[in-house]
C-alpha cells in the first residue's frame, strides 16, 4: 500500500505532525551539531492543484487570515516568502524542507523508498547527498549515527507484528529498534500514526515508551519522547498548544 501524500497533504494529521516541529527545533537551538532525519520522508513540498479536497488551500487560507506570532506560523510566513502563491498554484511544506527551514546549518538524513517521490524530494531539498532512495530498515544505523539527532518516522500506520516496512505499515520492532539506538544520545523520537481504534496503540505505548508526549486528532497520532537533552523538552511540549488559526481540535495526553 503506498499512501497517495499528493491527496492528503496538509490535512489534519499533517498539521497535527508539523506544527510542533518549529517549536521543537526553537527550544534545541543551543544543542549544536544536529542532525535530522526521517525514515519515511515524502516529496519535501506539495501542490494545491493536485489534491481532490482542499487541504492545502484551506490551510493557507487559515494561515493568510492570521497574524500569528506562534513559531509554526512564522514558519509558514518564511516558507511562503521563499515559495510564494503563483496563478493560485499554492505549495505546502512537508516536514523534512520544513525542518531544514527552522535550522539551515544542520544535517539532514533522509530515506524515501518510492522513486517518484524521492525524485521530488531531491529537487525540493536540493541536498542529493543526503537522501537514499531506499527503506529506512536498512539505513538505521546511518540514520541514528549522531550524537544530537532528531528523528520523524512517518508511516502510514503502527502494528504489533510484521517485517514488512514498505507497505505503509511500521511493526512496532522498528520503533523500538530506533528507541534504543538514541537511548544513549540527545535525541528526540517523534512518531506520527493512523490508528482506526485508540486501545490497540495506547497497549503498545504503554508497554514499549517510558516518557512521552501524545497529541492526537481524529484517529491521527503524533507521539514525542526523548533522552539526553532530549528529555526536558517533554515538559515543554506537555505545555504546547496548536494556534487557533489552525481551527482544529487537537489533545494532548502524557506520561511523564
Amino acid at each position: 500500500m503506498v499512501v497517495n501524500q499528493k491527496l492528503k497533504s496538509g490535512n489534519i494529521g499533517d498539521q497535527l505532525k508539523h506544527c510542533p516541529i518549529p517549536f521543537i527545533f526553537d527550544e534545541i537551538k543551543d544543542w549544536g551539531n544536529l542532525t535530522y532525519s526521517e525514515t519515511h520522508a515524502g516529496q519535501g513540498v506539495y501542490k494545491s492543484s493536485e489534491q481532490v479536497e482542499p487541504h492545502i488551500k484551506n490551510h493557507y487560507l487559515a494561515f493568510n487570515q492570521a497574524n500569528g506570532t506562534d513559531t509554526y506560523y512564522l514558519a509558514q510566513k518564511s516558507f511562503f516568502k521563499k515559495y510564494p502563491v503563483i496563478n493560485d498554484e499554492i505549495l505546502y511544506c512537508g516536514s523534512s524542507l520544513l525542518a531544514k527551514l527552522c535550522n539551515p546549518s544542520m544535517e539532514i538524513r533522509l530515506c524515501e523508498w518510492e522513486e517518484t517521490n524521492c525524485k521530488h524530494l531531491l529537487e525540493s531539498l536540493k541536498n542529493p547527498n543526503f537522501i537514499r532512495n531506499a527503506s529506512f530498515h536498512q539505513n538505521i544505523d546511518w540514520l541514528t549515527e549522531n550524537d544530537n539527532t532528531v528523528l520523524l518516522l512517518d508511516p502510514f500506520t503502527v502494528v504489533e507484528e510484521g517485517n514488512d516496512t514498505m507497505d505503509g505499515q511500521l511493526p512496532w520492532y522498528y520503533y523500538k529498534l530506533i528507541l534504543e539506538k538514541l537511548s544513549s544520545k540527545n535525541s528526540l523520537v517523534m512518531l506520527w500514526f493512523w490508528s482506526e481504534t485508540p486501545k490497540s496503540w495506547m497497549d503498545l505505548i504503554e508497554l514499549n515508551v517510558q516518557d512521552y508526549v501524545r497529541f492526537q486528532a481524529n484517529n491521527y497520532n503524533f507521539l514525542v519522547t526523548g533522552f539526553g537533552k532530549g528529555k526536558p523538552l517533554l515538559a515543554k511540549l506537555e505545555q504546547f498548544v496548536y494556534p487557533q488559526w489552525l481551527c482544529q481540535n487537537f489533545q494532548r495526553n502524557s506520561r511523564l
